[in-house]
């Protein structure tokens, strides 16, 4: 199921014809109706926030307002020239990949229902690929911000000699934060010179830590974690 994400804008008059008030014409009948029912059994029998089906309906009101202006007046006359007709018109407005490629999510999930209630005897979306999207690498802090991290904790209570040693053993391990929170005292090697980690698959491996994050380690167990 497509992950919650903001509305985009309502389908304008470009996309289909026009009333007298400069309104959008209606959906034509049965592709109204195919998309409330949707909606309502996202809602009823998935239990979609209110905010999730305002996206989808947004996303796809958009699809079938372009399904339309081609004369398509029920979902089984969707076909999949008018799915990748409405991507390419979307990727020649400016819509990024990941934006196109929410839609495509949409758009599969609605056609889906309708094949599953026999609304339509095809699946319009099930051979179109997905935009290919660029993988970002993570961002690198700097060692000042790094540093202002570590000092962040202010103060000598129990809660900041925690965090501190929460903070000293995920940058000197590189542990993921699950890691680092599942770390248990009996984990800890007896010189707390290395820390033992539980990975996915419930892998094991022991990591070294340097002086400082045994240090803060140090401080803890015998002063914060005791009380």
């Amino acid at each position: 199921m497509a992950a919650p994400y903001p509305p985009g804008p309502r389908p304008g008059p470009e996309a289909a014809g026009t009333d007298d008030d400069g309104e959008p014409d209606p959906l034509p009948n049965g592709l109204a109706a195919g998309l409330e029912e949707f909606l309502e059994a996202m809602r009823v029998e998935v239990g979609l926030a209110r905010r999730t089906l305002e996206a989808y309906r947004g996303d796809l009101e958009r699809f079938l307002y372009d399904c339309a202006a081609a004369g398509r007046r029920l979902p089984r006359q969707i076909e999949p020239d008018d799915v990748a007709d409405h991507l390419a018109a979307r990727r020649r407005s400016g819509a990024a990949p990941r934006t196109l490629a929410r839609n495509l999510t949409s758009i599969r999930v609605l056609c889906r229902f309708w094949v599953a209630e026999n609304m339509a005897s095809h699946d319009p979306t099930a051979r179109l690929p997905a935009p290919r999207l660029a993988r970002t690498l993570p961002g690198v802090r700097s060692p000042d911000e790094v540093e202002r991290l570590l000092l962040a904790p202010a103060g000598q209570g129990w809660r900041a000699q925690r965090d501190r040693a929460l903070l000293e053993v995920l940058y000197a391990s590189g542990a993921r934060v699950s890691e680092a929170v599942g770390l248990r005292t009996d984990g800890l090697e007896p010189d707390l010179r290395g820390v033992r980690l539980h990975g996915k698959g419930d892998k094991q491996r022991i990591v070294p830590i340097g002086r400082r994050a045994a240090d803060a380690l140090t401080t803890w167990l015998r002063e914060g974690r005791p009380q």
